[in-house]
């Protein structure tokens, strides 16, 4: 066991961010004024997606700078913490955007070849993560190297995503100015990494697991390069006990406090050496074995019935009496099981114009009624029976847009697939106050949404052979682009095809480069 004396930022429950302080060190200052961008989940369809998106990002010239790094802040959930949990500390290891982010193949390039071939031999293609990939053996190999049952998931995680680069076992920080007053105060730390200091400041959201809220409210655990948790209070029902109210370190998250008077911005904490907080443990908590794997699943695996959910020790520095370990200690879920969309977290820190990539969201044919349960969460309309597979239960906490806001951007996306794609929506928002979400409030944003959905204009570009292709049950394609999230099985889970992956990311890539979508993104950025 070892103390470690980290950095605590008491909130009081209110909004405050360590980054937006007027003594904050970094090369890059942030503006919540800014643009922002929020990536949702969706497993490997999200993770695939994003690939696209970003090197679309990447090629629109925002001044002398480019729409990705010319973004203020980061937020991603599940699929899209699986990409960019990689990318950003893969681009710091020097890793070029070539090679990570390969060949994007123009919609008149595309055919089965052109496709089955693509990026075969780049060996640091992001898209060969999700092709394949033997779950179950990691899962055992992690069992019998003695990593504990509640960070097996994480363990994978790190392997598939972060072991291509050299990174699942890193230690991370946002910069070398704020890693050496850690490493004076904590000489046994290891080396740190740190994402790209043009990049946007990243927030890798959580959920928290095992406390009842209010009204069957959850709510977001937030980790970044520069510390983790939650601003806001919340109150376990089930023990009375408050929750949150502060910021830590991030490679001390979880650590057991010693005292809890908390009366400086330095305290001690009991932690184990090899629980020092790690990049893989960030992505592996922003999802959850629970979202893949049944219990069913598990036991096949392990011959029992083992809790793959990571555990913490939740406290706040409020709290006037000692409140035990067991009364302090939550799990982690998948960030989906509060917001999935991510947008809440950069409402949480008033961001005023995001681009909104929701890669979950899934239009119902001949009907044009939007199957999104997250989306439609944030205007606090609850499903309305198009969305039978969907996976999370509807959170009631989420309302922070004016339900009667909802045609707005609907209209606006049953317009734009009418019209061929891509699907999108800009619209500006009230913000209405919502305590429970660490929301204040009573401001405007200037909100795109952009769907993952399909489109007649970019399908039109693409041979007969494969558009054929996306009625038939038995085709890769089936249903494209709405591409599995997860395979079948346990084993199957990240089992893209290279064709899939070249397809699904040269489609994102058109429908925001090629298309309109650019002049609508250089316009935010304009601003």
């Amino acid at each position: 066991m070892n103390t470690i004396n980290t950095n605590v930022w008491k909130t009081d429950g209110e909004a405050f961010f360590p980054e937006l302080c007027n003594n904050f060190v970094n090369v890059k200052k942030y503006d919540p004024n800014g643009v922002s961008i929020a990536v949702s989940g969706g497993g490997s369809r999200s993770y695939t997606a994003t690939l696209g998106y970003t090197s679309a990002l990447l090629k629109i010239k925002i001044g002398n700078k480019n729409a990705f790094n010319s973004a203020q802040y980061i937020s991603t959930v599940s699929g899209g913490s699986f990409f960019f949990g990689a990318y950003l500390f893969a681009r710091s290891a020097k890793y070029s955007n070539n090679n990570l982010l390969g060949k994007i193949l123009e919609p008149y390039e595309i055919d089965t070849r052109a496709l089955a071939t693509t990026n075969l031999k780049n060996k640091n293609f992001m898209g060969r993560s999700i092709l394949h990939t033997p779950v179950e053996n990691y899962l055992l190999e992690g069992q019998r190297i003695g990593i504990a049952n509640g960070y097996l998931w994480q363990y994978v995680i790190g392997r598939v995503f972060l072991t291509p680069y050299k990174l699942s076992n890193r230690f991370v920080s946002l910069n070398s100015y704020y890693y050496k007053q850690l490493k004076a105060q904590n000489p046994f730390l290891p080396k740190a990494i740190y994402p790209p200091s043009n990049a946007p400041f990243w927030i890798c959201n959580s959920t928290l697991g095992g406390v009842q809220l209010k009204n069957y409210g959850r709510i977001s655990i937030q980790f970044t390069p520069y510390y983790s948790g939650i601003p806001q209070f919340v109150r376990n029902i089930n023990n009375n006990q408050l929750v949150g109210g502060n910021w830590i370190d991030t490679c001390a998250f979880g650590g057991t406090k010693i005292d809890n008077k908390c009366k400086s911005n330095r305290v001690g904490l009991t932690i184990q050496k090899n629980h020092i907080l790690k990049l893989a443990n960030i992505v592996g908590n922003s999802t959850s074995a629970q979202s893949y794997l049944t219990p069913d699943d598990i036991k096949q695996i392990f011959g029992k019935y083992v809790n793959l959910n990571p555990y913490y020790s939740f406290w706040s520095p409020t709290t006037k009496k000692y409140v035990s370990y067991e009364n302090s200690t939550y799990y982690t879920a998948d960030g989906g099981d509060s917001d999935n969309t991510g947008i809440i977290t950069l409402l949480q820190r008033r961001c005023k114009s995001i681009i909104a990539f929701d890669n979950f969201t899934e239009v119902v044919k001949d009907s044009n009624n939007i199957c999104s349960l997250s989306l439609l969460a944030l205007f606090g309309i609850e499903n309305n029976g198009d969305c039978p597979d969907y996976p999370y239960p509807f959170n009631t906490s989420l309302k922070v847009f004016k339900t009667s806001d909802w045609e707005k951007v609907t209209s606006q996306f049953t317009n734009n697939i009418n019209n061929g794609g891509p699907c999108y929506a800009r619209v500006k928002l009230d913000v209405l106050p919502n305590a429970i979400q660490g929301v204040e409030g009573n401001y405007t944003v200037d909100l795109l949404v952009i769907v993952l959905a399909e489109s007649t204009r970019f399908n039109s570009f693409l041979p007969k052979q494969i558009t054929e292709s996306f009625t038939n049950p038995d085709s890769q394609f089936y249903d494209f682009p709405y591409l599995p999230f997860r395979g079948k099985t346990y084993n199957t889970l990240f089992q893209y095809t290279l064709s899939q992956v070249n397809l699904l990311a040269s489609y994102a890539y058109w429908s925001i480069h090629n298309t309109e979508l650019k002049d609508v993104i250089m316009n935010m950025y304009s601003k």
